[in-house]
């Protein structure tokens, strides 16, 4: 498989009693960095859709490497989660997720400006 420009992440949020925890992993080029994730919820929780919402969250992978603050935006569309991350007030990341049980998976890959 050509690695080149591959640009790859997946994550499973659990809910906490102020936000959600991550496990993450993802694929850039020929490097893949997988850690976990604390988000505080800036959001009212939404009793249906729990994990709709805003979160600031923190990354952390496990040769010690730290993200900045991101704000994450959570939101149910069509009967799944659209995900955006953001810094500085900059969109970074995408994803698509699915809620399965009492997790939510999903998919994102980073914005590249052109």
């Amino acid at each position: 498989m050509n690695t080149i420009n591959v640009n790859l992440g997946c994550v499973v949020y659990t809910l906490t009693n102020h936000g959600i925890e991550a496990r993450w992993v993802s694929k850039k080029n020929d490097s893949t960095e997988q850690g976990l994730g604390i988000g505080k919820r800036l959001t009212p929780v939404n009793e249906s859709k729990k994990f709709e919402g805003t979160f600031e969250i923190i990354y952390h992978s496990t040769d010690g490497n730290t993200s900045p603050t991101l704000h994450l935006t959570i939101v149910f569309t069509a009967g799944f989660y659209e995900l955006t991350w953001k810094h500085d007030g900059e969109i970074t990341d995408i994803g698509l997720g699915l809620e399965h049980e009492v997790v939510l998976l999903s998919s994102y890959t980073e914005v590249i400006s052109r």
